[in-house]
């Protein structure tokens, strides 16, 4: 009976995941939310800054016309001095506003965030001054922005509602501009660099727009997609890695997607979505668990050593792809799960990918997490872990 309420439990999550981090689903025509959870929470908004950066470079190309796509910008001594991501440039370096977009966008270039705000603007401050005067502007009440690439600031917070907002001011004001942010590769001479926005390879639809990633946020992104005529907006905060983000970003789209036919979860417009004071409420800092310096995880060990409560995270027909799987959800787990005992079990012709070793409490949050990707988990109870699938 432990185990049929436990895998109810389980079944629910997946059914419908309990997002603890903030995300939020939109029309991009009309703006109507499809779901929204903690959409007002303040964050760190990490690279997703250089939207803003994008927006403001877009103003200069459309309103002077002695800035254009061919002009030539330099590289200054602090660009250069920037730290990775970034394209790497000597001080000096010539490059056009084409190619400057390029790197911001695509490969999200921290040095080249830089030299389009020294080029926009004349100097860093007066761009980031202005960052802040548009984002006001645009209606992004709990935003502000200290620099133009996104590098830890402690004042640098946003939304993901805000960044809804700017996403949709980016689509609908500068349509010409579109292309740039579903491109897959960077072509640099002779370097060729995928797109940090990873979702343009792997998910249906894909056609933008931004990730960004520092310790103290966590993983995120603002994607968008489009199918049979419509287009949706994913914005995912606070993701522990990359691959979680993406997983994440995917299902909410795949659901948005299918439910086409039916009424939106909220009928409200992403502008009426009420942002918390940032002012007030302090993001929430992701560093202990994101890049904790301990690096911790679970064990990958045998069958026998599996003991304690645990969780069933997959099976497969043979070793090598029950290791992919183990290997995929311990990596959907970083800073989740730092310790117990993980191991691929063979049972009842197949095989299963099991971590074993933690409290109740702690298999149920782990489940939990995995269920924000849709991902498969099963709560274990002691004695369960060594035979999952006989059970």
């Amino acid at each position: 009976m432990l185990r049929l309420t436990i895998l109810m439990f389980a079944t629910l999550f997946a059914a419908v995941p309990a997002l603890a981090n903030p995300t939020l689903v939109i029309d991009v025509e009309t703006g109507a939310v499809l779901h929204a959870d903690r959409a007002g929470v303040p964050w760190y908004p990490a690279s997703l800054t250089k939207l803003m950066t994008a927006y403001l470079t877009f103003e200069r190309l459309r309103d002077d016309p002695d800035f254009t796509l061919a002009s030539e910008i330099t590289v200054s001594k602090l660009a250069s001095d920037q730290p990775a991501s970034k394209m790497g440039l000597p001080p000096g370096t010539p490059v056009s506003v084409a190619r400057a977009l390029d790197a911001l966008i695509i490969y999200s270039a921290n040095d080249i965030a830089i030299v389009l705000a020294e080029a926009v603007a004349g100097s860093v401050p007066a761009f980031v001054k202005r960052m802040n005067e548009t984002a006001l502007r645009l209606g992004m009440s709990a935003t502000h922005f200290e620099n133009p690439n996104g590098l830890p600031a402690d004042g640098q917070v946003t939304t993901a509602r805000d960044m809804a907002v700017l996403a949709r001011a980016l689509i609908f004001d500068f349509p010409e501009r579109a292309a740039i942010f579903a491109e897959p590769v960077l072509k640099w001479g002779k370097r060729r660099l995928r797109a940090r926005n990873s979702l343009l390879r792997t998910f249906d639809g894909a056609d933008g727009m931004k990730t960004g990633f520092i310790c103290a946020s966590g993983f995120n992104v603002v994607a968008t997609a489009s199918r049979d005529g419509r287009r949706l907006m994913a914005v995912v905060l606070g993701a522990a890695s990359g691959n979680l983000r993406n997983e994440i970003a995917a299902h909410l789209l795949d659901t948005a997607f299918a439910r086409a036919a039916l009424p939106s979860l909220e009928h409200d417009t992403v502008d009426l979505v009420s942002n918390q004071a940032s002012r007030l409420v302090a993001p929430a800092d992701l560093r202990a668990q994101i890049c904790a310096r301990s690096g911790a995880r679970p064990t990958v060990a045998k069958a026998e050593d599996l003991d304690g409560w645990g969780a069933l995270l997959g099976r497969a027909d043979d070793r090598k792809k029950a290791a992919a799987v183990l290997g995929g959800a311990l990596s959907a787990l970083r800073g989740i799960v730092d310790h117990g005992t993980a191991a691929v079990v063979p049972d009842s012709g197949e095989l299963a990918a099991v971590l074993a070793g933690l409290s109740v409490e702690e298999a149920l949050d782990v489940c939990e997490h995995l269920a924000k990707a849709a991902m498969s988990c099963t709560v274990l109870a002691p004695g369960e872990v060594v035979t999952p699938l006989s059970m």
